[in-house]
């Protein structure tokens, strides 16, 4: 994954969003 997208999935709503791309 992204170093940018790693840090997106920090937050957990966002991890959702971010497995979703």
């Amino acid at each position: 994954m992204i170093a940018k997208e790693i840090q997106l999935t920090i937050p957990p709503k966002n991890t959702r969003k971010n497995l979703l791309i």
